[in-house]
């Protein structure tokens, strides 16, 4: 799989800009490579104020304090690479390196649900599955209302969603941020030139980065990010999608007014959520903050559903609000 996946690409670095002082970041040093010369393990070094940010598995890590951020959660990270087959000597050296002395307490990263999701998939838990198994079964009544359950979200669920509001035509750069175990990344590499996928775990950026990527189809990159502190290039994004993501994040209204320097003019944020109150009490309050930020609302749509699947005995049902917006 290592061979597969590249590193570190120049379309990819072109969108980079430092955290500190927005300027551009190139590759300082690189001590692991892919097939084709790209910067699988390194340091990026901001062109003005000199700040450092580890790259690795071709994933820059533009996060605030990354050594205090690999500190926290060393050992889920170099899960996560073995878990692709990525990890390597180069990559603890540069992990052990950036900590330094640095001590923060341990965490774990929060989608560890991804990996359910990846073992359902993997073992085929998929429709046809469940049709059978209600087809065969006696007290099958309940799968069977499962079943339509299940086709609903597929034909009418989040990702259907998403792409009937990013419309038929082929995009360029998609950014999506918080991609999860991948299921809509696959589904938008098929509908741009170039993926970008934004997220704070490492977990989540290279399961998603596998999912989407093939060798005919668009160009897939990862940024690790914190979407509330995070920026990149101006008017670079020909879409954007926010896939339940928006209510979870610590200061939504920053993201939204980040991203809406990234979007080109009248080009489309696809965002959806179960919670379109920010926690507020009333469902129009995601609406009012995007039109705040001067977004203007195209389409709005109501109870969506988002059946996360983990395995044939376990699922969650939420019901979502799907909102594409432009500026």
């Amino acid at each position: 799989m290592a061979d597969e996946i590249p590193g570190l690409s120049p379309w990819l670095l072109h969108l980079c800009t430092c955290l500190d002082c927005g300027d551009a970041l190139s590759v300082t040093q690189c001590t692991e490579v892919d097939e084709g010369g790209r910067t699988r393990t390194g340091i990026l070094l901001c062109s003005s104020c000199e700040r450092l940010w580890p790259i690795l598995a071709g994933i820059p890590l533009l996060v605030d304090e990354p050594a205090t951020y690999l500190a926290q959660y060393r050992e889920s990270v170099l899960a996560s690479l073995a878990e692709v087959n990525l990890a390597s000597s180069k990559a603890l050296s540069l992990i052990d390196d950036t900590i330094g002395s640095v001590r923060a307490d341990a965490m774990r990263y929060g989608d560890d649900w991804t990996a359910g999701e990846d073992t359902a998939e993997a073992h085929g838990d998929t429709t046809s599955d469940v049709a059978s198994d209600a087809a065969s079964d006696d007290r099958g009544e309940a799968k069977r209302l499962y079943l339509q359950l299940v086709k609903c979200n597929q034909e009418a669920g989040v990702t259907g969603t998403v792409l009937s509001m990013l419309g038929a035509a082929q995009k360029g750069l998609i950014v999506e941020a918080g991609p999860g175990a991948g299921e809509i990344s696959r589904a938008l590499a098929e509908r741009c030139e170039q993926l970008l996928l934004l997220d704070f775990s490492l977990r989540s950026l290279l399961r998603a980065r596998t999912k989407a990527h093939n060798e005919e189809g668009a160009k897939v990159g990862a940024i690790l990010c914190d979407l509330s502190q995070f920026d990149m290039a101006s008017e670079c994004a020909d879409a954007i999608v926010a896939a339940n993501v928006v209510d979870i994040i610590d200061e939504p209204q920053s993201f939204l007014r980040a991203a809406s320097r990234w979007l080109k003019a009248d080009s489309p944020f696809v965002m959806t959520t179960p919670d379109p109150s920010l926690g507020e009490g009333y469902d129009e309050a995601l609406c009012e903050m995007l039109e705040s930020l001067e977004y203007t609302i195209d389409d709005v749509r109501d109870d969506i559903p988002w059946l996360r699947r983990h395995s044939s005995r376990y699922s969650q049902l939420y019901w979502l609000q799907a909102i594409c917006a432009s500026i």
